[in-house]
């Protein structure tokens, strides 16, 4: 089954590089080596070529240390502080646009420090020191950022720590390389071109600054908003694809309807009565709150069939996601492609779908029946409008044995 992820770990030589090539490239471009090593260069402009080098060197390490930190303890130390990515970006994104702002606003050594005018030439003549900036903010947070760290922690969960920590020395090597040979080529251009430079790299570091603030605050913000959703519903899913019965019925429902398509991702369910899934951007979690008992006799079709199941009722919640990566391990692919008719009843409404659903090269059709409302009157009410519309006499055969709902139904497909 094509359960997301799987540990690399113990693999041959070939499947390594491989894991190492998959492990590297998101790495580097969470970096973004190019985007960051004008910055680089504004910032070091007034110092030597082995003062330069000695400041690389140092935020290199300490770059390092963090990420081989946050490779082996990352999540534990979040849990511990109780801080999250987006707290990163916010303080991160703070201390870049203060170095930024300073930089554009007062532009020169002795301007920016201030004091006394005869204390001035000590502070300019200290200005080239390499302990002045290697951990902040080179080393943390432009070469290694909240986006970094993001990687990092997926990269381990996916391919393992030994894969994780190999991508990493790679980065920081690619880093050295350069950073400490590209300023050769910016002097051909001389001192006046290499001023312009770092003001040009100071202003592209505040919009740097400001993005990163604002992704934090739009993550924090977007994770407090939970949607909660109560529904009454029925689900069925028969392999393969459906029956020409269903979609006779479907399409002498009305007009006809255009279809819908999209992949999700589930966690793969421990029981049949709570689903977690990833769709669009957001974090969708269904508990099963009652069963209801069978669906009324009074949907049986004398015609052409019978409509059997366990009507339930579930409590939705969905959040927005603070971050686009993938999950690695315990989760399965499912892709979806849905036909929807929707009736409105008393402020709710019933929605009848029909879909296709794939996972890996299996292939099921789904029959579901879902109504919702702000009260339970209402959305029994829903439900039965919709029962005695799309599931009353003249519906196919939908069996009790196929009605289950998507955490019951992965169970089953996976085992």
């Amino acid at each position: 089954m094509p359960i997301l992820g799987g540990s690399l770990r113990s693999t041959p030589v070939s499947d390594f590089v491989t894991a190492l090539v998959a492990a590297f490239l998101p790495l580097f471009v969470a970096i973004i080596i190019p985007g960051f090593f004008f910055i680089y260069m504004g910032m070091t402009e007034t110092y030597t070529t082995n003062s330069r080098r000695q400041l690389l060197v140092r935020a290199l390490l300490a770059a390092l240390v963090l990420a081989v930190l946050m490779l082996f303890a990352g999540q534990v130390i979040f849990d511990t502080l109780g801080i999250t990515l987006n707290d990163l970006r916010v303080g991160g994104g703070i201390i870049l646009l203060v170095i930024a702002v300073t930089d554009l606003a007062f532009g020169d050594t002795k301007n920016r420090r201030g004091g006394k005018k005869k204390d001035r030439k000590k502070v300019e003549t200290s200005a080239a020191d390499p302990a002045d900036l290697p951990v902040v903010p080179l080393g943390i947070p432009l070469i290694m950022g909240p986006g970094a760290i993001t990687t990092i922690l997926n990269a381990e969960g996916q391919f393992g720590w030994p894969v994780t920590l190999v991508s990493i020395v790679v980065n920081m090597a690619l880093v050295f390389v350069a950073f400490s040979f590209g300023p050769s080529l910016l002097r051909l251009f001389g001192p006046g071109t290499s001023k312009a430079v770092a003001k040009v790299a100071s202003l592209f570091l505040a919009a740097i600054s400001v993005a990163r603030i604002r992704a934090g605050v739009t993550g924090m913000i977007g994770a407090a908003e939970v949607q909660t959703l109560r529904t009454r519903e029925v689900r069925w899913f028969l392999g393969g694809t459906l029956p020409d019965p269903v979609w006779t019925r479907f399409e002498a429902l009305g007009p006809p309807v255009e279809p819908e398509s999209r992949a999700d991702l589930y966690l793969v369910p421990a029981g049949d009565a709570l689903g977690v899934k990833l769709r669009e951007g957001r974090v969708e979690a269904k508990r099963r709150s009652a069963v209801l008992g069978p669906l009324a006799a009074a949907t049986a079709s004398r015609e052409t069939g019978v409509v059997r199941a366990t009507v339930e009722e579930w409590t939705k919640w969905s959040f927005a996601r603070a971050d686009d990566e993938e999950p690695s391990t315990g989760w399965v692919r499912v892709e979806k492609t849905r036909w929807q008719r929707r009736i409105e009843v008393g402020g709710g409404g019933a929605t009848l779908e029909v879909s296709e659903v794939r996972v890996g090269d299996g292939v099921w059709g789904s029959v579901c029946l879902e109504a919702a409302g702000a009260t339970d009157t209402i959305r029994r009410a829903a439900f039965v409008a919709g029962v005695q519309q799309w599931l009353g006499p003249g519906a196919p055969t939908l069996p009790a044995d196929a009605a289950m709902g998507y955490p019951a139904w992965l169970r089953r497909v996976l085992n």
